[in-house]
């Protein structure tokens, strides 16, 4: 199973991998970014946060903006606690960089 660095910050900060739904359930990481539009199961001690990139309309009145700040606290908390994060979609990293480079940065940029 793939798993692309996407992001390292330098010595006692985590980085940010992207990869495939099969890789983020057995790695063992502080946090996992699901953007696939299904719930997952993590190893012990992963915090969860399930993003499903593909609906920007508000989930049980939790803006699309809204999770996406929530799941970016989230990454910084983690990398900051010098623990590493995976995101993940259906699609594996080749998708996943495509979709955090075009979509999740191309929302705050306007």
């Amino acid at each position: 199973m793939t798993m692309l660095k996407l992001l390292t910050l330098g010595v006692g900060l985590g980085s940010i991998w992207v990869c495939s739904w099969e890789a983020a359930g057995t790695a063992n990481v502080g946090c996992a970014i699901n953007c696939a539009d299904f719930t997952m199961t993590y190893q012990p001690g992963v915090e969860p946060f399930w993003l499903h990139i593909a609906y920007h309309g508000t989930l049980g009145r939790v803006t699309w903006q809204d999770r996406v700040l929530a799941a970016m606290r989230l990454v910084l908390r983690t990398l900051l606690r010098g623990k590493d994060v995976v995101v993940h979609c259906a699609a594996g990293p080749q998708m996943e960089k495509m979709v955090c480079e075009s979509k999740c940065l191309s929302q705050f940029q306007s």
